[in-house]
């Protein structure tokens, strides 16, 4: 019997299709355990780690550190691994579905090329200049190691574009970054407010608080960090946003001040996949990557730890990181790899291009994760493509650099 993956009516579903299928219903698991920790006030193991808490005996509840606590757990076992089983099988039977409207082309942002011409995100990679690090390096080897960290695709409901009717918000802030001042230097302001039209949209990535927008104007644009919305008041909260540039900023920091609230010092924009860019199978700019802790650069100074054009790690990359790729490293598929000989599916050959042309940076830090690429408004089918494709081109990925 053929079963279809969604988005795919008329396609038979492989082992590379059903993995994708996997992953999918594992981040729906995931994300409803993350709601459910939200309202029972218990910290998901997703927050232990991104908000750099190790787990112990002391900080984790009773019922996940001795399962025989609680004596619900071996339903609550079974009732999760049956949850797992009906969503795979959603996925799969959904795929029948060919009136899917997520399998349309999702309508495009029309921002134009992000960032100035001479940023790093849009700087091809020059042959003649770099050195493609041999794959038998220390860096290539953690870097590929899934052991290290599994290879990922993420994919977040991330950029607004605001409306000329849009309703004026207030903002209140703990940190302001103004970084329109000499394009990419910041100012900071503490404690206050600000009113900004702000679109109908969704912050997302967890308590991580993300959101991008883009001002009225058609050049500036707002980035969160730490952000919620009380409806009742109309109010949003953030603890740190920042306004950048999008025509004339470069999108990183400058002189250790960031761009944006990635740990490197760069903009969540820096690196994202538009939806026009999966469309027409064109991504003309360097990609964003993160990498497990165990895989960034081990150092006794934090300057040693990242390299241009990254500005900073993060905050405790003294005690956290312990491997060898600095933050900021850049990875690419060497030029002499013939790419149409891959056998990848056309979102896949997107990226392989990409890579190959600009390379990606490593931008942020994320638990057992080496994300090779992040995504706004991908379909079903651009997505399952991409995640049959991912692990080809992790393994072709080398370290760059200067000569």
């Amino acid at each position: 019997m053929q079963a279809t993956l969604p988005g795919a009516a008329c396609s038979s579903v492989d082992k590379s299709h059903l993995r994708a299928a996997s992953s999918v219903a594992i981040r729906l698991l995931r994300d409803v355990a993350r709601k459910s920790s939200y309202r029972t006030g218990a910290l998901s193991p997703y927050h232990w780690l991104r908000n750099r808490q190790v787990p112990t005996p002391q900080n984790i509840p009773a019922q996940v550190n001795n399962p025989a606590a609680n004596s619900h757990f071996p339903r609550y076992l079974a009732l999760g691994l049956a949850i797992l089983a009906v969503v795979q099988g959603f996925l799969i039977w959904n795929a029948h579905a060919s009136d899917d409207p997520d399998n349309h082309t999702r309508p495009v942002f029309g921002v134009g090329r992000l960032f100035s011409a001479n940023s790093p995100w849009n700087t091809p990679i020059d042959p003649s200049r770099v050195t493609y690090t041999a794959p038998s390096t220390i860096e290539n080897r953690q870097f590929r190691d899934t052991a290290l960290a599994n290879t990922w695709i993420q994919e977040e409901d991330l950029l607004f574009k605001t409306p000329a009717d849009a309703p004026v918000r207030k903002w209140d802030y703990e940190t302001f970054n103004n970084g329109d001042k000499d394009v990419n230097a910041g100012r900071f302001s503490h404690s206050g407010t600000l009113n900004l039209a702000t679109p109908e949209s969704k912050i997302t990535h967890g308590g991580d608080g993300w959101l991008i927008f883009t001002d009225l104007d058609g050049v500036h644009f707002w980035e969160t960090w730490g952000a919620h919305y009380d409806a009742k008041t109309k109010t949003y909260r953030v603890a740190y946003v920042v306004k950048g540039n999008l025509k004339n900023g470069t999108g990183w920091g400058k002189d250790g001040v960031g761009a944006g609230i990635r740990a490197a010092g760069a903009s969540l924009l820096g690196g994202l996949i538009l939806p026009e860019e999966l469309n027409n199978l064109s991504i003309e700019h360097a990609l964003s990557m993160d990498l497990d802790w165990s895989q960034l650069k081990e150092g006794k100074k934090s300057t040693d730890q990242y390299v241009f054009p990254a500005v900073a790690p993060d905050s405790d990359s003294l005690t956290a990181y312990k491997g060898t790729i600095p933050m900021g490293a850049r990875f690419a598929i060497p030029h002499d790899v013939d790419l149409s000989a891959a056998g990848l599916t056309p979102e896949g050959l997107a990226v392989a291009k990409a890579f190959q042309k600009y390379g990606g940076y490593v931008t942020d830090a994320a638990g057992h994760t080496a994300s090779v690429a992040m995504i706004t408004g991908g379909t079903k089918q651009q997505i399952a493509n991409l995640y049959t494709d991912a692990d080809w081109i992790r393994q072709h990925l080398v370290m760059v650099v200067p000569k």
